[in-house]
């Protein structure tokens, strides 16, 4: 059985939680729902039953990209929300290996709210939580052209998300910055690129919403994955991590000996304890 992080860990995710709060937020209600739209940092099984089964496959938790529950079903959680997938008949729009800014088999982000807007004839719930995460996968790899132009881009897309959720009705909205891509062991020969491209996304998602935030009605949040990510990387043993750079889980599928330890469960997914710190954030975005 998965344990849970150690509670002596979180005096620590409170420090950032101050950071969370002084940036706008969505006050906790009885929300209707909770829709998230995002790719495997969020999917709770729509890639795992679009391939019956075989992606992700055990030492995977129950067709999601880490060892155990991740944020969404944590932050879901506190709200006595279902996040089950789409493709079980629940909210949760997010494929794994879906991009932002770009289109391929698997569903983009854009195309999940598409989806999700024609099922519910063009209206979204006013009394829903909406959760928008994306542009990791339109940044791994990547080393070549404007690292600041496609972080631009990316909070362009995001921002343009929002403005058609909140055009369909929706009041209330979470969206996830990046956090820094270039930790993320898989993407370490582009790490400079990485980081720089998902700063400059984080700085431009932080500009077009300042205006936004201040909407009559409307409650939009930012979950500031850039400072726990850069938090994380300046003390990991203050979060409890003895490892942010090596995987838990081998190329050989070989899981090491202490996975609560350990930042990243694969080469580029998070494991369940790293998920448990961000829920808590998540969660600090939607109390009073």
């Amino acid at each position: 059985m998965l344990k849970e992080p150690s509670l002596k860990y979180f005096p620590s995710v409170l420090s950032l939680v101050f950071v969370v709060i002084c940036a706008p937020v969505v006050r906790a209600q009885s929300y209707s729902a909770t829709y998230v739209f995002g790719d495997s940092f969020c999917d709770t099984g729509n890639i795992f039953l679009a391939t019956y089964g075989t992606t992700p496959a055990s030492p995977y938790f129950e067709g999601r990209f880490s060892n155990g529950p991740l944020w969404v079903d944590k932050l879901a959680g506190s709200l006595h929300l279902p996040i089950a997938p789409l493709l079980a008949g629940g909210t949760n729009y997010s494929f794994g290996g879906a991009k932002l800014l770009q289109e391929d088999l698997i569903p983009s982000i854009p195309v999940q709210l598409e989806f999700y807007l024609w099922l519910h004839g063009g209206q979204a719930d006013p009394d829903a939580l909406y959760v928008l995460e994306g542009g990791i996968n339109d940044v791994l790899f990547v080393n070549s052209g404007s690292s600041q132009q496609l972080g631009q881009n990316i909070a362009n897309a995001l921002f343009a998300l929002e403005v058609e959720l909140r055009a369909a009705g929706a009041r209330h909205i979470l969206i996830v910055n990046l956090p820094e891509i270039g930790l993320i062991p898989a993407d370490s020969s582009d790490a400079a690129f990485a980081s720089a491209a998902s700063n400059s996304a984080d700085l431009a998602l932080r500009s077009l919403f300042e205006a936004a935030k201040s909407t009559q009605g409307i409650e939009i949040g930012i979950l500031d994955m850039q400072a726990f990510s850069q938090a994380v990387k300046n003390d990991p043993r203050q979060y409890g991590f003895t490892s942010i750079t090596t995987p838990c889980l081998s190329a050989t599928n070989q899981v090491c000996a202490n996975p609560s330890q350990v930042f990243f469960w694969d080469a580029v997914h998070p494991t369940t304890t790293a998920h448990a710190l961000m829920g808590a954030l998540a969660e600090a975005q939607v109390q009073h």
